[in-house]
């Protein structure tokens, strides 16, 4: 899956975003245009990728774990009182591991 997919699913399934892809722009829920193509890019830009953990963290009253070494990156979730969640990404990046969690989350597995 490229990153294109991942933010498309991200937008969609974690943002409650309507995509249309003929289109290359992303509409919020409302149905107002939110965002033109190029300018949401979570998987790589971890501006984008911070406003999507937040949304999943607030939903679910979670907070994130994230750990770095020189290799990759592991995102988790954990309840307000400490036990873990079975949400969990790892990837070569932190944006990218973010979003794995976040899909995760919602249920959808990459």
């Amino acid at each position: 899956m490229n990153y294109k997919e991942i933010d498309r699913l991200i937008a969609e399934k974690v943002m409650g975003w309507k995509y249309f892809s003929p289109l290359d722009e992303v509409w919020t829920e409302d149905g107002s245009l939110s965002l033109k193509k190029g300018e949401w890019k979570p998987s790589t830009n971890i501006q984008d990728a911070w406003i999507v953990l937040e949304k999943v963290c607030k939903k679910h009253n979670w907070r994130a774990v994230i750990d770095r070494n020189q290799v990759e990156t592991e995102v988790r979730f954990k309840t307000q009182m400490g036990s873990c969640s079975q949400n969990l990404g790892h990837a070569e990046n932190p944006s990218l591991a973010i979003c794995y969690a976040c899909l995760e989350s919602v249920g959808v597995e990459v």
